[in-house]
């Protein structure tokens, strides 16, 4: 014979068991969604240390000694780099600046390199390198970089190809 109070019991089981998988699923995609946002974002970071390694092997190069920069593989997220000389007088009217928020980046930070992806921009200063033009922005096209870069004897100039 069934007790009254077991009649009210599985509705609250059913209940709880619904709750604990839904905790379960949004917790799980949760998780989800920043290892993906961290893989993304240590893609990026090991592009900017290549990057920088490029620079540093041609700068101790001859004068003259050239490396094209498309052998870099540049991730996904990155849809711009642009490049600045602190040293002289930057031309915002003659260059392509992707956004606002890029140019308003440029003109408060001490950085010469500026990484455009997609929901924001990082920045890094690379000492010894300049661009051809002040500033240089290069749109990414199938990740790949098109520039070149050139000793020029007390510094690495990059260029567009």
């Amino acid at each position: 014979m069934k007790k009254r109070g077991q009649l009210f019991e599985k509705p609250f089981m059913f209940i709880f068991i619904l709750v604990v998988a839904s905790l379960i699923l949004v917790f799980g995609f949760r998780i989800i969604k920043d290892t993906i946002n961290l893989g993304e974002d240590v893609e990026v970071k090991s592009f900017i240390s290549k990057f920088d390694g490029e620079i540093e092997r041609i700068y101790n190069l001859d004068y003259g000694s050239r490396s094209s920069l498309k052998n870099l593989n540049v991730p996904s997220t990155i849809k711009w780099i642009c490049f600045v000389d602190r040293d002289s007088t930057i031309n915002f009217n003659s260059a392509e600046i992707p956004d606002e928020t890029t140019k308003t980046l440029i003109q408060e930070t001490g950085d010469n390199v500026f990484f455009v992806l997609d929901k924001d921009t990082d920045s890094k200063f690379i000492k010894n390198l300049k661009p051809g033009e002040n500033p240089l922005c290069i749109r990414i096209l199938g990740s790949k970089l098109n520039a070149v870069i050139e000793n020029k004897g007390t510094f690495v100039e990059v260029s567009k190809l």
